[in-house]
């Protein structure tokens, strides 16, 4: 999931936002946001598609993600 954790920071920095704006547009504390991007296997499957919609990728992308496709 470590692979996951580093997609999910850069999908959070290209778009701009926050952990506390991502965290406030899934209705959950930014420490709690905060856990969830460090270790994404405590995410709940309604957490992984609320991910994927607001950053406008499929939930196959996230879950599927290879390390490889992260461009720096």
């Amino acid at each position: 999931m470590k692979d996951l954790s580093n997609l999910l920071k850069k999908l959070r920095n290209d778009s701009n936002k926050s952990q506390d704006e991502i965290a406030e547009l899934m209705g959950i504390s930014q420490s709690a946001y905060l856990r969830l991007e460090s270790d994404p296997s405590s995410a709940t499957l309604a957490q992984i598609y609320q991910l994927a919609e607001i950053h406008g990728v499929s939930i196959g992308f996230l879950l599927e993600f290879d390390a490889d496709q992260l461009k720096y």
